[in-house]
């Protein structure tokens, strides 16, 4: 698991990722990254011809919330809806985790459950647990839309065009094969403390951790976008 920095630099970021913790004033809502999301710039053409009424649910490390969190921002900049879990949605999006076997327990529950709950709902999962094993995790549910823990600004695309067509999608990439840095929007997301994710990946290949095989290799975001976050 990626380590976690109060207010200074990791001068060798190991494991998931690396994030700086912001302590604010700004206050949690009741929705999913409640507060005004910042503003993120949108490829011309994205605009969805519905939109949508999306659910997120985390599980894991704080990587994965921001991750979460930029989903949520990316969906609000292209005209979806970001509601509350266990709200009347279009989707429901699982962003799981698998660094343990704990981990992979929860995931696959809470994959079940939604689906068992939300039976007409588009049922989406993204993150560690589909990356390391992409067969297993179709095999837990009637899944919509399978991604791993990369591209999610291809996820975006995917969900829209799942809800368009209504075409079931698999799409999960070579993890080793990751050389850029994906730049994602930030901010506070209502929380009282913001998170600036400043690297993914891990080239210690531990004998006892997964990391490297869902993340991918160790790649920063430049010095100059962390800055200006």
């Amino acid at each position: 698991m990626g380590r976690v920095w109060f207010g200074r630099i990791c001068p060798a970021p190991v494991g998931q990722g690396t994030l700086f913790i912001i302590r604010t004033s700004h206050t949690k809502g009741n929705a999913f990254f409640g507060g005004a999301p910042k503003k993120h710039r949108v490829r011309a053409g994205t605009r969805p011809a519905r939109a949508m009424k999306v659910a997120l649910y985390t599980l894991g490390c704080k990587v994965n919330q921001w991750e979460t969190g930029a989903l949520a921002q990316l969906l609000r900049a292209r005209g979806h809806g970001v509601v509350p879990w266990g709200v009347p949605a279009d989707a429901y999006v699982i962003n799981t985790c698998t660094v343990t076997a704990v981990s992979d327990q929860k995931s696959r529950r809470m994959i079940r459950r939604t689906r068992r709950e939300h039976p007409g709902a588009l049922l989406c999962v993204c993150g560690c647990l589909p990356q390391s094993d992409p067969e297993a995790a179709l095999a837990i549910a009637d899944i919509d839309l399978l991604t791993g823990a990369g591209d999610r600004t291809g996820f975006v695309d995917r969900l829209e065009a799942l809800h368009l067509h209504r075409t079931r999608t698999v799409a999960v990439d070579d993890a080793a094969r990751r050389t850029q840095y994906e730049q994602l929007p930030g901010g506070v997301g209502g929380r009282t403390r913001a998170l600036l994710k400043v690297q993914d990946g891990c080239d210690n290949r531990c004998t006892y951790c997964i990391i490297p095989s869902v993340r991918g290799p160790a790649r920063s975001l430049p010095l100059e976008a962390a800055a200006a976050e």
